[in-house]
């Protein structure tokens, strides 16, 4: 392999990352200012009902970080269109022999870098301030938790994003990561983003030091497949459940079997919903919804289907 050709694939392979970065972010943000947008509603109604609540202060406070979301949102998009440029010059490096050329490409990776890490730390401080404001809220008020639509499993993730007393100073690559509840499957991409949690992806960098070099490593290699991987979808949705039950479950041959049999034939079900699935809990908690047709009250993950234009 040239040295060109070696250029060229290193840089290549930096957009990738930059690429899934940006994208967890993209997806972390929106669900974070769904999140305070559905805060807001739930508070109205809270407030109207008699509630000691500051109201004034504390809608001002919300819409100020559904602001900060929204402009972190647009900051992503934009830096997504300019990865797209960056590619494009990257892919090119090895046909071209200037060293000028090559010296101005670097540069820009290199401020591309300084970008990409300032705003992920100014994601990380805007989650970790929302997250401190509505564990506020949600302890000094004693707000049901049903009722603003926030689940246990949201509680869990703050508690434990915010346990730092200072989160400036701990800027490990872990800590600019948030559990991801997204499951993405795109045309456009031609790939499946599944979602995760931090805990198992540090757990696999731990068990599989010559398999995984980083968190992000983990993710490339686990969590993002190719769309082809279930272009026949009977196949897949035999190979995905047996796969459930054999490495999630830790199940027997038979039951391994039992479940692939079952979902082989079942065209209601996409076969990258069961590789999303941590257990078969999840599982089984989507299938009841898929055949009552209620997936609007499927919550443990959000899927999303990113379609090519038209």
């Amino acid at each position: 392999m040239s040295k060109n050709t070696k250029d060229n694939t290193s840089l290549l392979k930096k957009c990738k990352f930059f690429k899934n970065g940006l994208k967890h972010s993209l997806n972390s943000q929106g669900e974070l200012k769904k999140t305070l947008e559905q805060f807001k509603e739930k508070l109205f109604v809270f407030i109207e009902e008699g509630s000691d609540i500051n109201s004034d202060e504390t809608i001002s406070n919300i819409e100020a970080y559904i602001s900060l979301c929204s402009n972190n949102i647009n900051r992503i998009s934009d830096m997504l269109n300019s990865l797209d440029s960056l590619r494009n010059d990257a892919s090119v490096v090895s046909t071209v022999g200037k060293s000028s050329f090559k010296s101005d490409i670097s540069e820009k990776f290199d401020n591309f870098n300084d970008d990409y890490s300032g705003l992920q730390e100014d994601i990380r401080k805007n989650t970790y301030t929302i997250y401190k404001f509505l564990l506020s809220l949600i302890n000094s008020f004693d707000l049901p938790l049903s009722d603003f639509e926030i689940h246990e499993s949201q509680i869990k993730k703050m508690k434990s994003f915010t346990s730092s007393d200072n989160p400036i100073e701990n800027t490990d690559e872990t800590s600019l990561l948030t559990d991801n509840r997204t499951l993405i499957i795109s045309e456009k991409d031609g790939k499946v983003y599944l979602p995760y949690y931090i805990k198992d992806l540090q757990e696999l960098l731990k068990n599989f030091p010559e398999t995984y070099s980083s968190i992000e490593d983990v993710i490339e290699k686990k969590y993002i497949v190719p769309l082809d991987k279930y272009k026949h979808p009977f196949t897949s949705r035999f190979k995905e459940a047996y796969n459930l039950m054999r490495y999630k479950e830790n199940a027997s041959f038979l039951r391994c079997l039992d479940l692939a049999f079952e979902l082989t034939w079942n065209t209601l079900l996409n076969p990258a919903i069961i590789s999303a699935c941590s257990n078969l809990d999840e599982l089984d908690i989507y299938l009841d919804y898929l055949y009552s047709n209620e997936l609007d009250k499927f919550s443990i993950f959000e899927i999303k289907y990113e379609m090519n234009p038209i």
